[in-house]
């Protein structure tokens, strides 16, 4: 004597909603979105401007990888200095002045050999392919880590 009417025969599955879809979007999140955006292009600038500003050590980093002769070194170096100081300041400063000038723009300390070749040794004798290398690496360091006087 089971009454029909309540047997668990007679239910049926509960009737589900179909799921709630990402798109579109809420206008927080269309706003989260254009703020990342922002952000994104703002810091690829900020990279893209410094690459830029820097392209004159790169350049000179090239030319003192090639360069055989202490001569063209101290050129280079000379002219990327020129980059970040102006004329009047570098045209006067020469031989331990222009070695300390140098010291003073990075925070790396130039070795006794190579003050010694920027010095003197640069213009009274020819330089062995040794301490030319020993040039060619302290220049290629300051190159990298120099700043730009106050």
């Amino acid at each position: 004597m089971s009454d029909r009417t309540t047997s668990l025969d007679r239910l049926h599955d509960i009737v589900e909603p179909p799921p709630v879809g990402w798109w579109p979007l809420a206008p927080g999140w269309l706003m989260l979105a254009l703020v990342v955006l922002i952000i994104g292009i703002y810091f690829l600038l900020k990279k893209y401007r410094h690459w830029k500003s820097s392209a004159y050590r790169r350049e000179a980093i090239r030319q003192i990888k090639i360069s055989e002769s202490a001569n063209t070194i101290a050129c280079i170096l000379r002219r990327t200095a020129l980059a970040i100081a102006p004329r009047t300041t570098l045209a006067t400063v020469y031989n331990d002045q222009w070695v300390d000038w140098l010291a003073a723009q990075t925070s790396i300390s130039v070795p006794p050999r190579v003050q010694k070749i920027l010095g003197t040794d640069l213009y009274q004798r020819s330089i062995a392919l040794s301490e030319v290398s020993i040039l060619r690496d302290f220049a290629i360091e300051w190159i990298h880590t120099h700043r730009t006087p106050c």
